[in-house]
């Protein structure tokens, strides 16, 4: 009963939800985590590498951001950050999890830089000398969210 359309705002999460007559209801912004896990982030972040889930702290910002703008325009239009996690995990590779970006703000507010981490620069970040990457990340655990069953039932609740 919803549509989804890419996002036309720079910054903004990845999709946009629409009702059947057209009224924007939620953004939603889609992570894939792959490959290794960040080995040491229980000695730097106090979370187990299979826990962990990472999102750019700048893109963090701008999403809590949007949402703040949303308020002052009087809307509520809620958030959903939504990872894959496709980890090579055998118990939890492959799973998805959410979260509203209201919860993942109290969360960042409540650890602060505690759950930041910027890694070392490498080749790959830079671009004809300009640094391009963002090395930067801010982490959230997985027992911080809900399992994606649960989304499409909150989003049609809206």
């Amino acid at each position: 009963g919803c549509s989804c359309s890419p996002t036309k705002i720079n910054k903004n999460p990845d999709i946009d939800v629409f009702s059947k007559d057209g009224r924007l209801i939620c953004r939603i912004e889609g992570k894939y985590l792959s490959g290794q896990a960040f080995m040491k982030s229980k000695q730097f972040i106090h979370l187990y590498p299979r826990e962990s889930l990472a999102v750019d702290e700048p893109k963090l910002q701008s999403y809590l951001e949007r949402k703040a703008q949303d308020r002052a325009d009087g809307k509520d239009i809620p958030i959903f950050v939504v990872w894959k996690f496709d980890r090579p995990c055998d118990d939890i590779g492959g799973i998805a999890v959410f979260q509203e970006i209201d919860i993942l703000r109290q969360i960042y507010l409540k650890n602060g830089p505690s759950r930041s981490f910027e890694r070392k620069s490498s080749f790959n970040d830079y671009q004809n000398g300009t640094k391009l990457g963002i090395t930067k990340k801010y982490h959230f655990s997985i027992r911080e969210c809900e399992p994606i069953e649960d989304l499409p039932a909150r989003i049609l609740a809206l």
